[in-house]
């Protein structure tokens, strides 16, 4: 073969070249990370405890940013308008709730040696039936959403390639590579190949908005054409998925954040994080990262400009506009970042349900004194099973829009809220009425989801929090009067240190600040502006609103950030 032919089959599959070296990338960092392994429980499944403020942000990032947050953003600014601009608000609580709820947990995780999400339920509740249910929960919601992230990845490398790789051959060379470095380095391998991810989903987010709102001659010229063809584009639908759309946007704003918080991947990062300092950088560092979502915010409303009538499913409009609209190198490169952010949160999940799953189950109801090396190994037989199983469904399941499927999985694990929150705060807690309270909470959910009788005002999700939050309060109150000493006797003080005057001052006005943001970003007065066909310069008031309340937001994490919030935990390091 010639030089020359050699280098015209480069240039006609060089797409498919930069896909299988972004495929391959993840083994040879896999590998890096088993030689600084060691065959142990800790090791494997929390990095023996060890991950830095760096390593900590990049990977919850990256395992927080799924095709939901790239794919399913864009798909839902071309077809919903601004219903999705709320991400920039539930992406701050989501930083603000991992600091709050985060750090108390991973104090009694390290005084408590939790490792899964069930060592701290059983810890404060001590009942089987409730970690039972945490752990149906966790694992039934986890699987759908593995194999929706999968679907992703596989249909747009089968759009990236012309069919050359068909979406079941990629989903299945990417299960492949994803088992092989999971296996050779653990928690560890996941995180140094999500510092990698975290850069190519901020930065694909980004390049998206920038090549194709200049496609469309600018933000203001966008925008401008939206209000002549498709004004309706310009506004909050009316109603989403059976919700009003005002009530919807309120519902992402909470389940959302609180979702994300009960997934276990969250908590395996929770307890793996080093120093309590942490947990004080991440809102802010967080809301800094949310910037990506313009990027798709700009891509979903110039896709509506370009491609207004898209004859495909929605999700994958914007792998169709990179591959009618961009060069093929540049194409293949977004592509590849699109699918990072499937597989960035797809190895996180394999890897937490194992560890639950061996853990949990294995260990605790088979055998009990188990080697470590021997339950390395039902993990990693977990891990292919939970693959096998996710692809699966993948092949004969009836899996919904990315979006849907996202938010059905949050609103059901979301419930686990209530209890993790009372676990940690609530002195008058008990067992029955956490379980109670979990079951009557997912009923409601899973009742209005599938049947709705009339428009609800709010999502089926966040009515189902309210009615679990109330029966868990209100039932463990009255328990807790009927019988004196309760489990709450034996939880442990945690260490606290003084607060001076002038500074708890501070602190208060800080989250004076922090909390009217949030009710301004998501109470009536967003109504108004969408109601309102205000804009400046062609651009709609309500976009500008919200993103000046986050750019406030992001200023009021970062001084928050350097009042250490208020703490002072060195102490607690020790």
């Amino acid at each position: 073969m010639s030089i020359s032919a050699l280098f015209d089959m480069i240039q006609n599959n060089i797409s498919l070249i930069i896909i299988l070296i972004f495929a391959g990338v993840p083994l040879l960092i896999g590998s890096t990370a088993a030689n600084r392994s060691v065959s142990t429980i800790s090791d494997f499944f929390l990095c023996n405890r060890s991950l830095g403020t760096a390593l900590s942000f990049c990977t919850i990032y990256a395992t927080w940013w799924s095709s939901f947050a790239f794919l399913g953003s864009t798909s839902s600014f071309y077809t919903q308008g601004p219903l999705y601009w709320i991400a920039l608000g539930w992406n701050v609580l989501f930083g603000i709730l991992f600091c709050v709820f985060g750090k108390p947990l991973w104090l009694q995780s390290r005084l408590r040696n939790y490792r899964t999400p069930v060592d701290f339920f059983h810890d404060k509740y001590h009942s089987r039936p409730l970690d039972i249910a945490a752990i149906l929960l966790m694992v039934g919601l986890s699987i759908p959403y593995i194999s929706v992230q999968f679907l992703g990845g596989g249909i747009i490398i089968e759009m990236a390639t012309n069919g050359l790789i068909p979406w079941r051959i990629s989903a299945l060379l990417f299960f492949m590579i994803m088992i092989l470095y999971i296996w050779s380095g653990g928690l560890r391998a996941i995180a140094w190949t999500d510092a990698l991810y975290s850069i190519m989903i901020f930065s694909g987010m980004l390049l998206i908005g920038i090549l194709f709102i200049h496609m469309t001659g600018g933000v203001g010229e966008t925008f401008s054409e939206l209000a002549k063809t498709h004004p309706e584009n310009l506004h909050l639908p009316a109603v989403v998925n059976g919700t009003l759309g005002a009530g919807f946007w309120f519902s992402l704003l909470v389940i959302m954040p609180l979702g994300e918080l009960m997934m276990p991947q969250i908590w395996i990062r929770t307890y793996a994080v080093k120093k309590s300092r942490t947990f004080d950088a991440m809102p802010f560092l967080l809301s800094i990262a949310t910037l990506a979502y313009l990027g798709t915010m700009l891509a979903g409303n110039a896709a509506a400009v370009l491609e207004p009538d898209y004859p495909g499913a929605s999700d994958y409009i914007l792998p169709a506009m990179l591959i009618k609209y961009l060069p093929p190198v540049l194409m293949a490169f977004i592509i590849c970042c699109a699918a990072a952010a499937c597989l960035s949160t797809a190895n996180s999940q394999l890897h937490s349900i194992s560890e639950i799953l061996t853990l949990d189950i294995y260990k605790t109801y088979f055998h009990r004194k188990a080697p470590e090396k021997h339950l390395i190994l039902a993990a990693k037989g977990f891990i292919l099973l939970i693959a096998m199983l996710a692809y699966l469904l993948l092949l004969f399941g009836n899996l919904s829009t990315i979006f849907q499927t996202a938010f059905l999985a949050f609103s059901g694990i979301i419930q686990l809220a209530v209890p993790a929150v009372g676990g940690l705060f609530w002195e008058k807690r008990d067992a029955r009425s956490a379980l109670s309270g979990l079951l009557f909470g997912l009923a409601v959910t899973f009742l209005f989801s599938l049947w709705q009788p009339f428009v609800l005002p709010v999502s089926p999700g966040l009515i189902g929090l309210i009615c679990n939050a109330c029966l868990y309060f209100g039932m463990s109150m009255y328990r807790s009067r009927k019988a004196k000493g309760s489990i709450a006797e034996e939880r442990m003080p945690e260490p606290k240190a003084e607060i001076k005057p002038s500074k708890q001052k501070n602190l208060k006005t800080l989250w004076i600040a922090i909390i009217a943001s949030f009710v301004l970003m998501g109470g009536p007065l967003i109504i108004l502006l969408d109601h309102s066909h205000l804009n400046i310069a062609h651009i709609p008031i309500l976009y500008l609103f919200v993103f000046a309340l986050w750019i406030a937001l992001c200023v009021l994490t970062f001084i928050g950030w350097r009042m250490r919030w208020g703490e002072k935990s060195e102490d607690a390091e020790k």
